[in-house]
């Protein structure tokens, strides 16, 4: 599997910290200083949600962080 695709600003104009891959499905997660974690999914070319292959953000989870 060769990914080509990009996701511009998966947190806005906050940093991403770390991207995460599912081993066996088409999924990964993201943080970013925005203080979310960002689930995302694969949706295949020529589905009826979508004529190009594309990553969507399925859930997003809010988390805190402490310092």
């Amino acid at each position: 599997f060769e990914l080509n695709t990009t996701i511009m600003y998966p947190h806005g104009q906050d940093t991403l910290n770390q991207i995460l891959f599912h081993p066996n499905k088409l999924e990964l997660a993201t943080t970013g200083n925005d203080g979310f974690i960002k689930i995302w999914i694969f949706i295949p070319s020529n589905t009826n949600k979508s004529k190009h292959s594309i990553f969507i953000n399925q859930y997003l989870i809010l988390f805190k962080i402490q310092i």
